[in-house]
């Protein structure tokens, strides 16, 4: 059984106040990437990029990204997934076991992987759903703080790193208090099966 379901978890992250009010320069920072270049990049040699963030809390990074690609703004599309929705026009799902559809370039989860082991003990789970709906050359960025998903034994970085070889970058970004150890995956179209038992993750 889980310990929250969706709607008791979405009551809990809205009454603790949490900081889940980012901007675009925070996402760049914190898993390593330049969205806004990657997004002209894309419009100019494949005519359009679909960013899906999940657990994006009020997703103020949205308005940031938009009125930096002006020039570009009819063929870009951003989507945020949340189960505690604080503005309009984001989904109202779990990010666990969203389906990332078709056609996305980049999917992001910013601190949101923390709460997902934290209240649902579903970090490893959810990690496997993203990474096995991107399609190839899909790029899957998310951090999550160290040593608090273990598969077999091992931190998730060091059994993804040799699941994945090249195929995953880590790096680990000290925080003011927990050190958290982000994650750039190119997808491969493949699927990966991680040995989830109870008690492992």
């Amino acid at each position: 059984m889980d310990l929250y379901n969706d709607q008791t978890l979405a009551n809990t992250l809205s009454r603790r106040g949490m900081n889940r009010e980012r901007r675009l320069f925070e996402y760049d920072m914190g898993l390593g990437l330049d969205i806004v270049g990657m997004a002209h990049q894309l419009v100019e040699s494949h005519g359009s990029f679909n960013w899906y963030d999940l657990c994006c809390g009020s997703f103020l990074a949205k308005n940031d990204f938009l009125n930096q690609v002006h020039s570009i703004y009819e063929k870009v599309e951003v989507v945020g997934v949340d189960l505690d929705v604080r503005r309009e026009g984001v989904i109202y799902a779990n990010a666990v076991t969203f389906p990332i559809p078709e056609g996305v370039n980049l999917v992001t989860c910013l601190y949101g992987l923390d709460s997902i082991q934290t209240y649902l003990r579903k970090g490893a789970e959810a990690i496997q759903n993203w990474y096995n709906c991107v399609g190839e050359g899909v790029v899957l960025a998310f951090n999550v703080e160290k040593d608090s998903i273990r598969v077999q034994g091992v931190d998730i970085s060091d059994y993804l790193k040799n699941e994945l070889g090249d195929g995953v970058e880590v790096f680990s970004t000290p925080g003011n208090e927990r050190t958290h150890n982000t994650f750039k995956i190119i997808g491969s179209g493949d699927n990966i099966q991680l040995p989830i038992k109870r008690g492992l993750c």
